[in-house]
């Protein structure tokens, strides 16, 4: 629950006079106005979060909760509302009281509409709202593009296995990388390939901004090559932005003679087993809580996520080592634009997944235009994780495309990193903070 407080400095009788109090809960949209009240908090005793203050005056247009009256070349003036977001006062808006009486309606119905007073004000005061909770999300998009796309450290590099990589036929060739372009992302980008040697990239955030989290990243690629950059070290940059260590897996590829070029192969999901149980023995040594290990990947690095989400119970190779009696289940899981999540012509899961009641939590985001894995494979596992009692949560955008990554761009999935964040919020993954 977010709740916002308002507070006229300057006096008037059409606002009720000074230091007049307007509480205004997110949930639902509504206010409460309370007249001539020389103080009050927000509701559930939550502290205020937004004052009116005097300042210049300014414009834009509104839209009011009802979503079809629309405020056009409104000139509000006198007051404006900021908020505080670590000591940096921001501006949302201005507003003049009086003009909210009357709006100019647009649409095949347009004509001049004016309100009695008080539904005036609520109406002017829920839009100002409304567009500050954009002007807060604003700020924090502001804030994710403004993240280096690199890593600002060099990496700790491990080997996976401590000797010869189990069933594992190889393939002909050193490992090589190519730069590829396309018209889904700007500019080029890494892809690396002939993977034989599989290793983790471990990327520690400052010591002093560590959460205590650690994501295992795993790049996408068709279980054919790596995605190096979009979708690795530029996650990891966004992890340790964000206080999270973030650990690249370079699993395994391209297919090796045998495998089916139309399944997942099985060598990527047993590095990726091993993986969370060398990182999470490393927890100690590298400031990590064992609980609060989890994963992310892109394209069939979703599928890798999800398969190892839910198939550890059971390791796909014999055990080698002390490591492998560490417990491989991740504690979440994050999956973006993931493809073998959905059978083949079947509206229920890939065959090879099963989903067991102690699943870890489970976030999915993909776009509806995803010409190349469709958005059906992670509505399809939504619901079937929901049905086996895991909590999951589902973004689906309108557009976007594949391979959008953790860019900041103008395409509607750039907002799912924030979402992810929330989520790892209120799974307790990462401390809730103000913004």
């Amino acid at each position: 629950m977010c709740c916002w407080q308002i507070r006229n400095q300057g006096g008037g009788a059409d606002f009720g006079g000074a230091d007049t109090i307007v509480e205004y809960e997110c949930e639902g949209c509504q206010i409460e106005w309370r007249e001539g009240a020389p103080y009050a908090t927000g509701k559930n005793g939550a502290p205020a979060n937004f004052e009116i203050l005097a300042t210049a005056p300014a414009s834009w247009e509104m839209t009011d909760s009802d979503g079809y009256d629309h405020w056009r070349k409104a000139a509000w003036s006198a007051v404006v509302v900021t908020y505080s977001n670590g000591g940096t006062v921001v501006t949302v808006g201005t507003t003049d009281w009086s003009h909210g009486l009357k709006g100019e309606r647009s649409g095949p119905h347009a004509h001049r509409q004016k309100y009695p007073q008080s539904v005036g004000r609520v109406m002017m005061l829920r839009a100002l709202l409304l567009f500050g909770c954009f002007m807060l999300d604003s700020t924090r998009a502001a804030e994710e593009a403004s993240l280096p796309r690199k890593p600002s450290v060099e990496p700790l590099v491990l080997d996976v296995w401590p000797g010869k990589v189990p069933q594992d036929t190889g393939v002909d060739g050193d490992e090589k990388f190519r730069m590829y372009s396309s018209p889904l992302f700007e500019g080029p980008t890494k892809l690396i390939t002939n993977v034989t040697k599989p290793m983790l990239m471990v990327y520690l955030p400052p010591k002093e901004q560590n959460t205590g989290a650690a994501v295992v990243i795993c790049p996408g690629g068709g279980y054919h090559e790596l995605f190096w950059e979009l979708e690795g070290e530029e996650v990891a940059a966004w992890l340790n932005a964000h206080g999270i260590a973030g650990i690249i897996l370079k699993y395994r590829v391209p297919r090796r003679a045998g495998d089916a070029p139309d399944r997942p192969p099985l060598g990527p999901q047993m590095d990726a087993q091993r993986a969370i149980s060398l990182v999470r023995s490393k927890s100690a040594e590298w400031g990590i809580d064992p609980k609060r290990i989890g994963m992310v990947g892109f394209s069939v690095g979703g599928h890798l996520v999800v398969a190892t989400a839910t198939g550890f119970k059971k390791r796909k190779y014999d055990v080698i080592d002390k490591i492998d009696d560490v417990s491989c289940r991740p504690d979440f899981g994050i999956a973006c634009y993931s493809g073998y999540l959905k059978a083949k012509d079947k509206d229920e899961i890939w065959p090879d997944l099963n989903i067991p009641e102690d699943t870890p939590p489970i976030f999915l985001t993909h776009a509806a235009d995803d010409k190349i894995a469709s958005a059906d494979n992670s509505s399809i596992m939504y619901q079937a994780l929901k049905r086996a009692n895991v909590p999951a949560e589902l973004h689906i955008f309108a557009t976007g495309g594949h391979d959008f990554g953790v860019r900041q761009t103008e395409k509607p999935p750039a907002a799912w990193t924030r979402l992810c964040l929330d989520w790892l919020r209120s799974n307790g993954i990462l401390k809730k903070t103000s913004k």
